[in-house]
């Protein structure tokens, strides 16, 4: 079931079974690899708060506001699970980007899976789930310093 829902060989916006992340419900299931091809997935988060950061290393923006994100890891690390989800770019790309920002959370490559499911078409898209598991809120672009602290407050007390 899970390979069927995942198959890259069908567009995920025209699948009718794939979840779309909506503040205040579930936050939808996701499998993804990280950077040495090991599984991640929404399941091995549950519990703890979330904060999903989907960026490119391409991408103007989001070298924006990643030193605002890096800096919201070391103050909130103890209390929110934070994983950077790069758009389809190659680990061996995308391992100079992450020392070159100071990324030190986990990374994770998407392949369509969040760019459907997250509504993350364009990058940035910063996604903030509680510990339950509710998409507490969603943010498209370059998320400002003040926001980003307010959101991660937000979900580090649920």
């Amino acid at each position: 079931m899970l390979a069927a829902l995942f198959s890259a060989s069908r567009p995920f916006a025209a699948d009718a079974r794939v979840l779309v992340a909506t503040v205040g419900k579930p936050a939808p299931a996701f499998v993804l690899e990280d950077l040495s091809g090991a599984p991640v997935s929404s399941a091995s988060l549950h519990g703890k708060p979330l904060y999903i950061n989907v960026f490119a290393s391409w991408c103007p923006p989001c070298r924006v506001e990643l030193p605002a994100i890096v800096r919201g890891y070391n103050r909130f690390k103890a209390k929110v699970a934070f994983l950077g989800v790069d758009e389809q770019e190659p680990a061996e790309k995308i391992q100079p980007f992450r020392r070159a920002m100071g990324i030190r959370y986990p990374i994770a490559i998407d392949q369509g899976q969040m760019e459907a499911s997250y509504r993350a078409h364009s990058v940035p898209t910063s996604v903030f789930i509680d510990r339950r598991g509710i998409v507490r809120a969603l943010y498209r672009g370059p998320i400002p310093p003040p926001l980003l602290q307010k959101y991660l407050e937000l979900i580090a007390a649920s």
